[in-house]
């Protein structure tokens, strides 16, 4: 939505509701921002920007798996996984990870912390799978995340603290400097946004408020 339309919206508003008591506004303000919350969430779940169009979908990764065991010395103790992978961590480092028995689950290790290999059994060729591709983003549309705040004076729906940091550098496709040995640029991929039909979802609110009310 362009910014002029959102003036116009905002005027639209403001007459509508001036006559409106402050508790009335605010009742009014939190059916709004609960309603576009939900409407921000959904499209997100469905991987969509505002105007509709598809998320520019993940990379697809590729790894090996090698079904034999590996044995070695990590941080002064001997460790042994199965089924285990190469690949490497936020810094670039290399990391080998695999099912860990004595621990009942997978376990990831970096290479840098092991002192020295006891053993390397594996099969004469590795397994290849490409990694499911998630759904993007699916934390960040909770409650815990993408919340709102709405008082007499207006609504706003949207994140906060680092989670508005994470958001902001996929909403508008910028350089990842939260972390500091990774500095990748991100696709744009917008989380929020008003489109015209969350502005006619809008308009109809506050008419049946406003209507109910009379």
């Amino acid at each position: 939505m362009s910014d002029s339309l959102m003036y116009q919206l905002d005027g639209v508003l403001e007459a509508l509701t001036e006559r409106l008591s402050p508790a009335a506004r605010k009742k009014l303000a939190g059916t709004l921002a609960m309603g576009l919350r939900e409407r921000q969430a959904k499209r997100i779940r469905q991987q969509r920007n505002p105007d509709g169009s598809p998320y520019v979908p993940k990379k697809k990764r590729e790894i090996k798996t090698y079904t034999g065991r590996l044995r070695f010395i990590w941080k002064g103790e001997v460790r042994e996984i199965n089924n285990w992978h190469n690949t490497k961590d936020k810094s670039g480092g290399g990391v080998v990870t695999g099912f860990d028995a004595s621990k009942g689950s997978f376990r990831s290790f970096r290479r840098d912390d092991i002192a020295q290999y006891l053993a390397i059994e594996l099969n004469k060729t590795a397994m290849r799978r490409t990694l499911k591709k998630n759904e993007m983003f699916r934390r960040l549309r909770t409650y815990q995340y993408l919340r709102t705040e709405y008082s007499a004076q207006g609504a706003r729906v949207g994140f906060t603290g680092r989670a508005a940091a994470i958001a902001r550098i996929h909403q508008f496709g910028l350089v990842d400097d939260l972390d500091a040995h990774f500095h990748g640029r991100y696709p744009e991929r917008e989380l929020l946004g008003i489109n015209d039909d969350d502005v006619h979802w809008m308009s109809d609110q506050i008419l049946s408020f406003i209507s109910g009310r009379s």
